[in-house]
């Protein structure tokens, strides 16, 4: 199956999920359970976007790699090429009617995330990107700022359920974005690689930030034409990211 065929049924994926979360968030929007020491909401609105997803995508036969359930074989298990998804990122933001969530479907080849499609909630817009063939939101085609002086970035990061707060760790953490001119935290990681991808912000870093958090988000900042590198976590499935616009490539973060 063609790259663009895998992309329309991820963009009708997203389109139906998230047309339930904004239609039944009064129905679907509570807690079901928690995680992580008290610190990974789960909602009803997860599973039920979740479902949408994966019946949709699992007509291309492909593995599906997704926060609600793990690993899920599609009929073509020997296929290099994967979805991994987070049906809902920024589920607290949902929950309390922030706004920052999306619903996000990456497609990685033999792990590197090559395409991003994203629901954005909080601008009721599509977001679609393949690797080195652009990005668009809502039909527009996007791009990174141009920044280029440390001096003048502005990043985006967060803490996620997982990471450590022990001293060391974060004390780390706090040296490394008090370096940059203003910092910015929306609880949702896509969100935050979404603006970088369309210039909003010029950077984006976190520490043991899941891979079906980013990996759509990443997808997309490349396709827009910008930069982004990753290390292994402290856990399974867990990453050190960073990325932004063209002009900060050489920074080094990781």
């Amino acid at each position: 199956m063609p790259e663009s065929q895998y992309i329309k049924y991820a963009e009708e994926a997203v389109c139906a999920a998230a047309e339930k979360l904004k239609k039944a968030r009064a129905e679907i929007g509570r807690a079901v359970g928690v995680e992580e020491g008290g610190r990974e909401v789960k909602l009803l609105a997860d599973q039920v976007a979740n479902e949408i997803l994966v019946e949709a995508l699992k007509k291309t036969g492909l593995p599906i790699l997704s926060e609600e359930t793990g690993l899920m074989f599609g009929t073509d298990r020997e296929s290099a090429m994967q979805w991994v998804i987070d049906p809902l990122d920024g589920s607290v933001n949902y929950l309390r009617g922030i706004g920052y969530c999306a619903v996000s479907v990456g497609l990685c080849d033999q792990g590197r995330p090559v395409a991003g499609v994203v629901y954005d909630l909080l601008r009721d817009e599509l977001v679609t990107g393949i690797v080195g063939r652009g990005a668009t939101a809502g039909g527009r085609v996007i791009a990174p700022s141009r920044c280029r002086d440390m001096k003048e970035v502005v990043l985006a990061t967060g803490f996620p359920a997982r990471m450590s707060f022990d001293e060391k760790n974060l004390g780390e953490y706090v040296k490394k974005i008090t370096a940059f001119n203003k910092v910015r935290m929306f609880g949702s990681a896509v969100q935050s690689c979404l603006a970088v991808a369309d210039g909003r912000m010029d950077a984006y870093f976190e520490q043991d930030i899941m891979l079906w958090d980013v990996a759509a988000g990443l997808a997309l900042i490349e396709a827009s034409g910008g930069c982004w590198t990753w290390r292994a976590g402290s856990r399974e499935f867990s990453k050190v990211v960073w990325a932004c616009c063209p002009g900060l490539k050489n920074v080094q973060m990781l």
